[in-house]
């Protein structure tokens, strides 16, 4: 039988004292941060967004708990097991305690955000440090309980992102109202501009790797070959050894390759090498023009679609036209030893 969920009644949250802060002198950087984190602290508690956050979670809480068909849940403690109803589940301490839950999981993943870093990374420093023990209410007078790593990981996801998205939008909305009677809702010195959009369009140099002539003839066997294995495996098949077999020798090959320019006679030994890649290539290119051709009048005999098929189509056709012209400029360069202009590929 299908539960409802049962109506959700917030509890508000009593706080733990917390320990005051060190005072810290003569680094600048650390009262930033500290500043940063003492304004969002009292934005979170006034704003509303940080009990918006609990009551969202505890409504995807129940939903969930209603969804998976379960009347009564089984909890274990202090070495006794008793059961519960659903009901029950959000009356008193279970509900308290999750309520906490929500709010450290708000909190840690906001100055995680912030810091950036791992999971662990994080973890270690929150143990490491009174000022974020103190924003992510961790940090108690008897005692300091740090999340582990995994934890963390749990709490970045608690809420679903559309419920997250909606918490967030009403953060901005109240950021964004006009000021009345000479105050503005969150107390800002003025409303926060919503008509304009500001992106990161920032371009940072990345290491690309610029492919070799025989890089682009061994990406091309790699990728036939496992297009050829794919329409095997969805029953089209016609008489050649197994892909792989090709994948692996390409794969010998290319490490061959790389290691000539090591070797004495190094020269000889790369266009020796691209003469057994380019027979290789010949077959490989020969095999999938037949699977190609086979898929083309067999594809109903698969549990594709026709655009499915389409796809596995349109991707060997791209491969099989570039590959004589790489073949080429692999022979110019390396066996002909021949400058090639760049408007000729």
């Amino acid at each position: 039988m299908h539960l409802e969920p049962p109506a959700i009644t917030f509890i508000p949250c009593e706080e733990h004292f917390r320990p005051v802060l060190p005072t810290i002198e003569g680094n600048v950087d650390y009262l930033a941060l500290r500043g940063q984190l003492t304004t969002m602290d009292e934005l979170l508690r006034t704003s509303g967004v940080e009990n918006e956050f609990v009551v969202r979670s505890l409504k995807h809480w129940v939903k969930t708990l209603s969804q998976s068909k379960v009347e009564q849940i089984e909890l274990t403690g202090e070495g006794k097991c008793g059961v519960i109803r659903l009901e029950e589940l959000m009356r008193g301490q279970q509900q308290a305690r999750f309520q906490e839950h929500s709010i450290r999981a708000l909190r840690c993943t906001i100055a995680r955000t912030l810091l950036g870093g791992s999971f662990r990374d994080f973890a270690a420093r929150l143990a490491d440090s009174p000022l974020l023990q103190w924003f992510c209410q961790v940090g108690q007078l008897e005692r300091v309980k740090v999340p582990a790593k995994s934890t963390l990981q749990r709490y970045a996801t608690w809420l679903p992102e559309e419920e997250m998205r909606e918490v967030i939008n009403a953060l901005l909305r109240k950021a964004g109202a006009a000021i009345s009677d000479g105050k503005q809702v969150l107390d800002l010195e003025e409303p926060l501009d919503l008509s304009t959009m500001f992106l990161d369009t920032t371009c940072v140099k990345a290491n690309i790797h610029f492919p070799v002539d025989w890089v682009l003839l061994r990406d091309g066997v790699k990728s036939l070959m496992q297009s050829v294995a794919l329409i095997r495996l969805h029953g089209l098949k016609s008489r050649m050894c197994e892909p792989q077999e090709f994948i692996t020798k390409i794969n010998r090959l290319s490490m061959e390759m790389t290691h000539t320019r090591r070797k004495k006679n190094g020269k000889k030994e790369r266009k020796r090498v691209l003469r057994e890649m380019k027979r290789v290539v010949t077959v490989v290119r020969a095999h999938a023009q037949r699977y190609h051709k086979l898929l083309e009048e067999n594809w109903q005999a698969t549990d594709w679609s026709r655009p499915q098929a389409e796809q596995v189509l349109k991707r060997i056709e791209s491969v099989i036209e570039a590959l004589p012209v790489a073949v080429k400029q692999a022979h110019e360069r390396i066996i002909g030893e021949r400058p090639v202009a760049n408007d000729d590929f």
